[in-house]
């Protein structure tokens, strides 16, 4: 396999990991929740650091640009690499995909063909290997997007906690106040 393909395969087992982890129920939602809160804190200051390196503060006072930060927040965060992300899978898999298809087009030229049997093997071959790409190059596209969907759940149900515990806390306190 290339080094595309190797990296492809190691990205799938790191999704696979991810995915297998996130469905373990011993891991609490606060704990994913603030791993993504610490991801996306990390790239801002990641971003942060990058500006004063590039020295762009100087540049934004002297030319009073001051919403180039804003910018800065809405392309730097954690959903953006995500989609640049997805976006790099689909056409790497669309790119299987019209290789699949091309494959299959020279193979069903050279069944109608006299060829040796030499020809026949090489185009198995490539068959398997454009067939195994698209396999490849789905399911991580596929368990990219389940992977999202997923932590958008966990988001949410970790927000819905956060808020069942505040309403508890609250309620208690009202209905300590209310007998005495």
């Amino acid at each position: 396999m290339t080094i595309l393909w190797s990296s492809m395969y190691v990205l799938l087992v790191a999704e696979i990991g991810i995915l297998t982890s996130l469905l373990l129920a011993c891991i609490p939602t606060k704990l994913w929740c603030d791993l993504i809160a610490y991801i996306d804190k990390f790239i801002e200051n990641t971003t942060k650091k990058i500006f004063e390196h590039l020295r762009v503060q100087k540049l934004v006072q002297t030319l009073h640009i001051t919403w180039i930060y804003g910018v800065k927040n809405r392309v730097f965060n954690i959903n953006v690499f995500f989609w640049k992300y997805v976006v790099s899978l689909a056409l790497v898999f669309l790119v299987c995909l019209r290789e699949l298809w091309i494959t299959d087009i020279i193979r069903t030229e050279h069944k109608y063909q006299e060829v040796d049997m030499m020809v026949s093997l090489e185009d198995n071959v490539s068959l398997f290997r454009a067939q195994r790409n698209v396999y490849i190059s789905g399911l991580t596209l596929f368990l990219a997007l389940a992977i999202k969907r997923l932590f958008s759940l966990i988001i949410t149900l970790g927000r819905v906690r956060e808020e069942r515990e505040a309403l508890k806390y609250k309620g208690f306190f009202a209905t300590t106040t209310t007998k005495k």
